[in-house]
């Protein structure tokens, strides 16, 4: 089919694939759809006017080089993200082959390591055209609470936009399926913290958060390749930096103590957040899990004096000297991923 040109994005799909060359395009296609609610992807390049002498007003100009593609897509969170998910394990660092949960379920374990680990090609629908990035890091990923859902913004930074692609054509984009098209991630955490050297996150460790907003972010570069009209592959010059803030709706002589027994005192804390979806087979369950082994919290904890009042905590995620007790094998943020899919999402 030809390319819509509606001017509803109703009509139109995004898709990517898992890169292999730096500024080279592969071809998306059938398990590769993204399935976004915004994106703000764009060309950015302008136009540079000849502002010389022996001339009253400017005669012509040049288009300049391209700067990076650099924007955000915005999607519901789901237990089977499909390559939104490689998208997200690919900001964590480490994937790997799943582990069995129960007969069929497996789980999925993203770990923060030392740098990202994959880049992909990334494709849009606009009215007419198709809109390719050759390739894209994702740098950013953000969690919040919208709609009764784990709402979530990804930022990419690309090589070059291009919309005369002969990789991804018609062809590829009506090929383009979901691996998953439900299945969102309700807004039902259960939240347990607790001390980073106490025994193992249990139910007693529960605290109530009606607002999250979790960040996750490595600080990419933006460098001019020499044979490339963008950039060259990203490095990350500068400290990762993991927030995590929470709205406890209710403040009590618990809470309000953070001011002293968390913040003045430097305590770090572990958390869990777990949020569980439908039945998969008997014990187990579609599930996501946000792990941190420690978090400080980095100013003094909001209790504002209002009608109701509540309390504000911001953590900043830290790395562990050693896996606190019930997060063996981790020293540093993770997510887990419980689901049917069989294969590595770094795959």
């Amino acid at each position: 089919m030809a390319t819509p040109t509606a001017a509803s994005k109703r009509f139109y799909c995004a898709g990517g694939t898992k890169g292999a060359d730096w500024g080279t395009a592969l071809a998306t296609g059938a398990g590769k759809g993204l399935l976004i609610t915004k994106s703000g992807l764009g060309l950015k390049q302008k136009y540079v006017p000849n502002e010389e002498i022996d001339q009253i007003m400017v005669k012509g100009g040049s288009i300049g080089p391209q700067d990076a593609p650099d924007w955000p897509l915005d999607f519901f969170m789901r237990y089977s993200p499909g390559l939104l998910g490689s998208y997200i394990a690919s900001l964590f660092g480490i994937a790997g082959a799943p582990a069995a949960g129960g007969a069929t379920s497996k789980v999925h374990t993203f770990k923060w390591a030392d740098a990202y680990s994959n880049f992909f090609t990334h494709v849009e629908e606009r009215p007419g055209k198709i809109w390719e990035v050759p390739s894209a890091v994702p740098y950013k990923l953000s969690f919040k609470f919208a709609s009764g859902f784990l709402m979530a913004t990804l930022s990419l930074r690309g090589s070059t936009l291009t919309d005369a692609s002969a990789v991804n054509t018609a062809t590829q984009m009506d090929a383009i399926t979901y691996v998953d098209t439900s299945n969102r991630v309700k807004f039902l955490p259960t939240i347990w913290m607790n001390a980073e050297g106490g025994a193992a996150l249990q139910a007693s460790d529960a605290i109530v958060a009606t607002e999250i907003d979790i960040d996750y972010e490595r600080p990419i570069d933006s460098i001019p390749a020499v044979a490339l009209d963008g950039i060259g592959e990203p490095k990350e010059p500068g400290f990762s930096k993991i927030t995590v803030k929470l709205k406890l709706p209710r403040a009590t002589a618990a809470n309000v103590a953070y001011l002293s027994t968390l913040f003045q005192a430097i305590a770090a804390q572990k958390m869990s957040m777990t949020f569980t979806g439908a039945l998969i087979e008997a014990g187990h369950y579609y599930q996501l899990v946000l792990g941190f082994t420690r978090l400080l919290v980095q100013e003094p904890p909001a209790v504002p004096l209002e009608d109701m009042i509540s309390t504000s905590l911001v953590f900043e995620a830290q790395e562990s000297a050693a896996a606190p007790t019930g997060m063996t094998g981790h020293v540093r943020p993770f997510m887990t991923l419980e689901n049917l899919a069989t294969t590595d999402y770094l795959a």
